[in-house]
Parts: C-alpha cells; sequence; structure tokens
C-alpha cells in the first residue's frame, strides 16, 4: 500500500495471461506464456506459482467456470422459459450469459 502512495509502478499479469512492465510512460504487455521462469524472476515469486496461473486460466478458458451460476424455483403452472425471461430482465449477468449462448 505504501508504494502506491508513493506512486511507485510494479510489475504483475493479468487474468488474460498478459505480463504487465511499467515503463516511465506507461507500459508494456507481453505474453507469459512460454516465459514461465523469466515472469516469475521478475515478478519475484516461484516459477510454480507462474504455471499454476496459466493451467488455471487456461483451463478456464476451454471448460469455463464450474459452480452453480443461479439457483431460480419454478413455481407450478410456470414454464422454466418464462422464469427464465423475468429473471433475466432483471439481471444482467443472466442476460449476458444468456446472449453468449445463441
Amino acid at each position: 500500500m505504501e508504494d502506491l502512495r508513493r506512486g511507485i509502478r510494479r510489475p504483475g499479469c493479468t487474468k488474460r495471461l498478459t505480463l504487465i512492465q511499467p515503463t516511465d510512460d506507461g507500459h508494456i504487455e507481453s505474453t507469459i506464456v512460454g516465459r514461465e521462469s523469466e515472469v516469475a524472476r521478475l515478478l519475484s515469486v516461484s516459477s510454480d506459482i507462474v504455471r499454476e496461473r496459466i493451467r488455471v486460466l487456461t483451463r478456464r478458458d476451454t471448460i469455463g467456470r464450474t459452480g452453480v451460476f443461479l439457483k431460480l424455483a419454478v413455481p407450478e403452472g410456470a414454464s422454466f422459459e418464462e422464469v427464465l425471461k423475468s429473471e433475466a430482465e432483471s439481471n444482467p449477468a443472466l442476460r449476458r450469459t444468456l446472449r453468449g449462448r445463441r
């Protein structure tokens, strides 16, 4: 937190597996895949941590996130489609998910 207050910028990685290296007038972005040891050294972490993040995030891209996204009760006499449409009207995350699966 102190570095942030003093304006000190540090290298880091994004969830898109991109290395961000600060420069005087911005930053440089580059892939971390295939450069695990170099990236680990730049970030002062172990290579195992970098490899684990690559494994988890590429798996997530391949099979998606796991877990329950939404629990809805479908009342007697209502159709699943009606309940889903009604929920999507008030749930932006659900709308995005449904649009992505057309």
